[in-house]
């Protein structure tokens, strides 16, 4: 019995030894996992600050292109309001040389006659004297 006892001995030497082997490999394999999972976690980092920069300077870039869309449509709707001014103003000149022009008609012309006769007397123009002198 002695000998088995001491075979089983060994045997709790050597699977101890064998334990504590294993366990000082478990813990540098969970070392060198750590480590691992630290240097994934700062290139992530790295990933995603460099991301963050260039989502800026889009969004920076982005910006500045509406602002300059807005700026340059401003300055079109400017001119052409500017454009309509003018045109209104033009208009409004126009009309009134047309009405100080004209005589007033209080009574409809009834014949033909008349109707030439009112052309005679007729506040015409500077322009039109040339016309109405020719015939």
């Amino acid at each position: 019995m002695s000998s088995t006892d001491g075979e089983v001995g060994m045997r709790n030497l050597a699977d101890k030894a064998t334990y504590e082997r294993l366990e000082k490999d478990v813990a540098a394999v969970k070392n060198d996992i750590a480590a691992l999972t630290e240097q994934i976690t700062d290139a992530l980092n790295s990933f995603a600050g460099t991301a963050k920069k260039q989502a800026r300077r889009g969004y920076k870039q982005a910006r500045a292109n509406v602002d300059s869309a807005m700026e340059e449509a401003s300055e079109r709707g400017s001119a052409v309001m500017d454009a309509a001014q003018d045109a209104a103003y033009s208009i409004e000149e126009t009309l009134e040389d047309v009405i100080a022009w004209t005589p007033p008609r209080t009574r409809p012309i009834r014949s033909k006659k008349r109707w030439k006769t009112s052309l005679r007397n007729a506040r015409l123009p500077p322009w039109a004297w040339r016309w109405r002198s020719a015939s």
